[in-house]
């Protein structure tokens, strides 16, 4: 930690410390207001052309007459409401999992432990500890509110005061129950900075309610004064400057623009610019990868540049063409690292998080890609599904779903990315993120093959990555094979933490069952590896290697990956002089069957997707699922906070010099 680090912290600790103690004064309520119905006209309307626009006219607009709808405007209003009617029965979605409310809900109790976190001051609240009454993302979560968006939409489309009331009770409830400063829900400014993007959302969408129009709003504005002064002054700086920042930049932002009665919001909005357009650089290689090395956090960070630019759009204002730059390349990255349906290798952490949520049905990528596409006026859906997710329903006016009908029809904008679809396999090379991404599109087969050589995580600390080099992964024909298993949860079991972040969980080479880097912690990694990599993208191979086992097993591990005629070409050398275990690990989908051919050799079916692995004769080849031991293998973790048990291949051979395996697989 620098010294600036040091200074900052201290500084920010001693004054909550002073505030706690009654020594300084917290934020004071001077003549804070929000015009609500502001925010639905400036954020929904603008562009649109029509005096009493609404939600629901953007839903309807979309359909078409023929068999090329987008998205059927009556399912996109029977899931929204379907969504908005659970809410009002107190049952909400929390990682996939329905959870349901008590009536009189405070807001701290964890209803998966019935446990109630501290109410202690924020600062020595410990949400780390084991002891605590439950996984902090669970009560996180449930506190973003990221439901009341479905039930400001339901409101819109039925006129139905009863969702109007019910956000309304919640939010007052949530201001009772969670006094300035105490409580879980005030350890995290990127928990609040999500709070507030929901509550701006809902309430604006029901502000031509009655209820709404007769309802006390002092409390509501003091509560988003001081939720959005706390962020200003509780940023993750720093060491902890990753997603957490930007986040909270873009929360900062949007009160920022609609707040007023205080001069504190010229300084909010400066300093929220000034960093998103600092951090843009330390966020995203110049190749468009995420330096946090998890692609999930990666579609994060753009959907959050992406509201900032959907913000600064409304107000006729614009961040600087570096930052256009940037984001047009990591966009491209997606699109590259994805299907054509949108699915991606789960690399990395994944927390099952949005920055706004609509609805529960949304692709990650295509729907980042469909807002980028309008956005920016490129048509960053070339060669895939495309489509009107609920988001981009709620966020794009009329004049942006024309725009979006001339995609789907083949109009495209001024640049945008080459197709791929040709049938011909093709090899791309992030070398500053440390990815190679091999891709045959041509009718049904959908092929995609990851190969990752890259640094661990964003500096220093590392922390959503995972221990992962010269790992690949395997989706053929729209089907996943070789998979990324996931991080299935961060807090309350460090077991499990490790094992879904570890070299073993991952398809790659592992030495005495340990890491290819020392964890310091559950975000901290150690000193990373050098690697080296040569490639031709042309003839379709790369070959890479790293030291991580040099310093201390006197292993360094190249593996070189080749593809032609329909298959993969693995090639592992083992540079040592010691004796060594060594074990080569392959993870499958869950949905994957796996039927022995002969002695190391394998058939592995996902639906209509199919390959044949070949092992090196050499190794002794074991399959595993779901052990839950020690040694803790054979799991996936699709979604967070959820774990399966899936088949594990494990090629093991006990070496004591150089020694090459080769490993071939054919897709068929």
């Amino acid at each position: 930690m620098s010294l600036s680090e040091i200074l900052y912290r201290t500084k920010n600790t001693l004054k909550f410390k002073l505030i706690e103690s009654k020594l300084i004064k917290s934020s004071s309520k001077d003549n804070i207001y929000i015009d609500f119905n502001y925010i639905k006209k400036v954020l929904f309307d603008f562009g649109c052309g029509k005096t009493n626009y609404s939600i629901s006219d953007n839903l309807k607009d979309v359909s078409r007459p023929d068999e090329t709808t987008l998205y059927q405007s009556d399912e996109c209003i029977q899931e929204i409401l379907i969504s908005a009617n659970n809410a009002l029965n107190n049952k909400i979605d929390v990682f996939g999992d329905m959870l349901t409310l008590p009536d009189n809900f405070d807001w701290q109790t964890d209803p998966t432990s019935n446990r109630s976190w501290s109410r202690d001051f924020f600062l020595r609240i410990d949400y780390r500890n084991a002891d605590c009454p439950g996984d902090p993302k669970i009560i996180w979560e449930i506190n973003r509110h990221q439901f009341l968006v479905d039930l400001g939409i339901a409101y819109q489309v039925t006129g139905n005061e009863k969702y109007a009331e019910k956000i309304l009770n919640i939010i007052a409830s949530w201001i009772h129950n969670n006094k300035q400063y105490y409580g879980i829900n005030w350890t995290s400014s990127l928990e609040l900075a999500l709070r507030l993007w929901s509550w701006l959302i809902s309430i604006s969408l029901i502000s031509k309610s009655n209820i709404f129009n007769a309802w006390d709003k002092n409390k509501i504005n003091y509560s988003i004064y001081c939720q959005a002064d706390f962020i200003f002054n509780y940023m993750s700086l720093y060491s902890s400057a990753n997603n957490h920042l930007i986040g909270e930049l873009t929360g900062l932002l949007l009160v920022s623009f609609f707040l007023k009665g205080t001069k504190k919001t010229e300084r909010w909005k400066k300093k929220a610019i000034f960093l998103l357009e600092q951090q843009i650089d330390k966020q995203f290689f110049n190749d468009g990868v995420n330096k946090e090395q998890a692609i999930y956090y990666e579609c994060y960070t753009i959907e959050y540049y992406l509201l900032c630019e959907y913000l600064l759009k409304a107000f006729n204002q614009s961040f600087s063409p570096k930052v256009y730059l940037r984001l047009g390349k990591s966009i491209e990255f997606l699109h590259s690292i994805s299907t054509k349906n949108g699915l991606y290798p789960n690399i990395g952490d994944e927390d099952g998080g949005y920055g706004l949520r609509v609805g529960k049905k949304e692709n990650k990528i295509l729907s980042l890609l469909s807002l980028a596409s309008v956005l920016f006026d490129k048509n960053y859906l070339i060669g895939k599904r495309k489509l009107f997710d609920l988001k981009s329903l709620l966020l794009l006016s009329n004049k942006y779903s024309r725009f979006f009908m001339e995609l789907h029809d083949g109009y495209e904008p001024s640049s945008g990315i080459i197709d791929n679809s040709s049938g011909r396999p093709e090899l791309k090379i992030f070398k500053e993120g440390g990815y190679a991404i091999l891709k045959k599109v041509w009718a049904n087969e959908d092929t995609l093959i990851t190969f990752d050589f890259g640094p661990i995580g964003l500096r220093p600390l590392s922390a959503h990555g995972h221990a992962d080099i010269l790992s690949i992964n395997l989706i053929h024909k729209g089907k996943p094979i070789l998979a990324d298993i996931g991080t299935y949860k961060y807090y309350q079991d460090n077991n499990w933490r490790t094992y879904f972040k570890s070299t073993a969980a991952h398809n790659t080479i592992c030495v005495e069952d340990s890491n290819q880097l020392d964890e310091l912690g559950s975000f901290l990694w150690g000193k990373e590896p050098h690697i080296g990599l040569s490639f031709n993208e042309k003839d379709l191979w790369i070959e890479a290697e790293h030291d991580g086992y040099l310093k201390n097993f006197g292993v360094v591990h190249k593996r070189r990956l080749e593809y032609y005629n329909n298959s993969l070409i693995i090639t592992d050398t083992i540079k040592t002089s010691q004796r060594r275990q060594i074990s080569m690990n392959f993870h499958l989908d869950k949905q994957v069957t796996i039927e022995k051919i002969t002695n190391g050799k394998f058939k592995l079916t996902n639906s209509h997707a199919e390959a044949i692995i070949e092992f090196d004769h050499k190794l002794g080849i074991n399959i595993k699922k779901g052990v839950d031991a020690k040694e803790r293998t054979g799991w996936i973790s699709e979604r967070f906070n959820s774990i399966t048990p899936t088949n594990s291949i494990i090629a093991i051979k006990s070496i004591n010099k150089d020694e090459i395996f080769i490993t071939k697989i054919t897709l068929i």
